[in-house]
């Protein structure tokens, strides 16, 4: 709930130069006082400053120039004298929606006390917006609330900026506005006119024509502070705004909820990321490790090999020689036999003509197998 906190004298919501105004509003019985609310930049000033002759400061760009109430300086319009109150919009880009809600209720408020009542508001809408939004549908229902529903029959719907639209939209856009209930259809069904400007001083004087003799009426916002001695955050009005304000925070709630949820699921995907990487690492080195054992392995048992094939081959080489030395041996014999047998001899092993023949014998082998 949004909460705002006023003493309960009804001057002190004022500033002091608002103050003065709504005092110099008080006037003769018949003077007329009309005010002018609206958006920031429908032309609210250019419209006040044309019929009535003042100066106030009109914006020619996003910046809002009306940030207080102001009072025009009285004109005659169909034998009555006029007076027009400025006002800030609900969307104005210098101060929040809450403090220009206090602005308004506190003059309506102040001038309501002294005895004065507005014989009517103006409401001004760009019939040049492509659309009518959640914001202007929200200010117009701020601008209901300040206003009652006994009252609608005093308050004039104004669009403006008819020269910005192609005719054919202009009142395609008008007809929607009149007729559906998103828009002003029902506070035109309950007694409120929609009237077009065209920016001349005549169409303004037409529009402030059909409001000056109004019977003057108290605004459901000047009843609820002054006769209900209402703080203004118990105001329908601020019901609104809090209303606004409650949807917004439980937007942004649901939408920081969102942004923990996403932030929390990215973080749990990172960590199972990084959980899976940091395996993938350890099966790699497992692995490696594994094929780095395998390796010293073969490479142990290739030098095994190596060493029992070399035993092997010295082995073989030995058999080899030992073989060759036999044969040698069976051949040396086998001659020195023939020898014997040839000549009739009878050799002893052991005599130097034995020994000689053998190592002759020897040679002979060694050269023939070479």
């Amino acid at each position: 709930m949004l909460t705002l906190t006023y003493p309960s004298s009804i001057p002190d919501l004022l500033p002091a130069d608002t103050k003065e105004d709504a005092s110099a509003a008080q006037s003769p019985n018949d003077e007329v006082i009309i005010a002018v609310m609206g958006p920031t930049g429908s032309g609210k000033s250019t419209f006040i400053n044309l019929v009535s002759g003042a100066n106030f400061e009109v914006g020619d760009d996003l910046e809002s120039c009306t940030t207080a109430v102001a009072i025009s300086p009285p004109f005659q319009l169909d034998g009555r004298s006029v007076i027009l109150v400025d006002t800030p919009g609900f969307d104005d880009s210098n101060m929040s929606d809450t403090d220009i809600l206090r602005l308004i209720s506190g003059y309506l408020a102040t001038s309501y006390k002294k005895g004065r009542m507005l014989a009517g508001i103006l409401y001004f809408h760009r019939i040049s917006d492509f659309r009518m939004g959640g914001i202007s549908r929200r200010n117009f229902e701020i601008f209901r609330e300040l206003c009652g529903e006994t009252t609608l029959k005093n308050i004039i719907i104004v669009t403006n900026m008819w020269a910005e639209v192609p005719t054919e939209a202009g009142k395609r856009r008008e007809h929607q506005l009149e007729t559906d209930d998103r828009y002003f259809a029902p506070a035109i069904v309950a007694g409120a006119k929609l009237l077009q400007h065209h920016n001349t001083k005549e169409s303004a004087e037409a529009i402030l024509t059909q409001i000056v003799h109004n019977t003057p009426l108290p605004f459901k916002i000047q009843q609820e502070v002054v006769d209900k001695k209402k703080y203004l955050d118990e105001t329908a009005a601020v019901e609104v705004l809090s209303n606004d304000a409650q949807v917004m925070e439980e937007r942004h709630k649901r939408e920081m909820e969102e942004i923990r949820r996403k932030m929390a699921a990215e973080e749990w995907i990172n960590q199972g990321r990084a959980r899976r990487e940091k395996a993938k690492r350890e099966v790699e080195a497992e692995q490696q490790r594994i094929n780095d054992q395998g390796l010293h392995e073969k490479l142990r048992k290739d030098r095994m090999n190596q060493k029992v094939e070399a035993r092997l081959r010295e082995e073989l080489r030995k058999l080899e020689k030992k073989k060759r030395k036999e044969e040698e041996e069976e051949e040396v014999s086998r001659r020195l036999e023939a020898l014997e047998e040839a000549w009739g001899l009878k050799l002893d092993m052991g005599s130097p003509i034995a020994i000689i023949l053998t190592l002759l014998m020897v040679a002979v082998i060694d050269f023939s197998s070479h």
